[in-house]
């Protein structure tokens, strides 16, 4: 092999052993973008994102994009399709289910942790209470952005980091499809009666109350949610 051939193959093996480090802050910023996209409405369960759209709109490359949607995928926050791209999950009552019964265990664990929490900002979950009662103008958004704040306010209480991770990766499926289920008056009224006993047992420090309305709370959005959700994915 001559010096020439020989200083080719170290630098085609310099390229192939290197591997691709991605821009952090573009791939955040294109995870944020997906994730407030889910919260504020302007993505629907099933709805398929395209690649070029991103990047067009966040004025970032393909790689990013893509990284993005790999570690989305990887949280179940989206789904993969052979040559389709990615699209939101759109979940089925059996998936539904499994991801409240895992909330209802993590949830209640993180109202004990929270009420255990001798730093818990009382006056911050007595103030979001009373904020939605004086402003709440009956529409579904209104009502869920309230109630996203209220259990990561709980949730981030319990001073538990990877509880806090592994509850939020969880909400964000359910958040959006509640989003685009009926949130009639009278769920939200039934939710707002089952947060006042966990408020109330947080505000005492009674853990073991704390955690038992908590999962009583989540058992029973579960039942409603299934039951709304049942319903769509019967008719389609």
């Amino acid at each position: 092999m001559t010096d020439r051939n020989r200083s080719m193959a170290k630098r085609s093996a310099v390229r192939t052993s290197t591997p691709v480090v991605q821009d952090s802050s573009a791939v955040e910023r294109v995870i944020g973008y997906i994730i407030s996209g889910i919260r504020d409405g302007r993505f629907a369960p099933g709805q398929r994102l395209i690649e070029g759209e991103l990047q067009a709109m966040l004025q970032v490359s393909r790689g990013p994009v893509r990284e993005a949607v790999r570690r989305l995928a990887a949280e179940n926050i989206l789904q993969l399709e052979l040559h389709k791209g990615a699209r939101l999950r759109q979940l089925t009552p059996e998936e539904i289910n499994a991801i409240y019964d895992v909330r209802e265990v993590l949830e209640g664990l993180a109202a004990r942790l929270a009420a255990q929490n001798a730093s818990f900002p009382d006056d911050q979950l007595q103030a979001l209470e009373r904020e939605f009662d004086r402003r709440f103008d009956g529409t579904t958004r209104h009502y869920l952005a309230y109630n996203e704040e209220f259990h990561r306010l709980i949730v981030r209480s319990s001073g538990n980091t990877e509880l806090i991770r592994l509850v939020e990766n969880l909400q964000i499926p359910t958040f959006l499809l509640l989003l685009h289920i009926l949130v009639d008056a009278l769920s939200i009224k039934r939710a707002r009666a089952e947060h006042r006993p966990i408020v109330k047992a947080i505000l005492k420090r009674d853990g073991r109350e704390a955690e038992r309305t908590m999962r009583a709370h989540i058992r029973s959005t579960k039942t409603f949610v299934i039951k709304v959700a049942a319903k769509r994915f019967r008719t389609g």
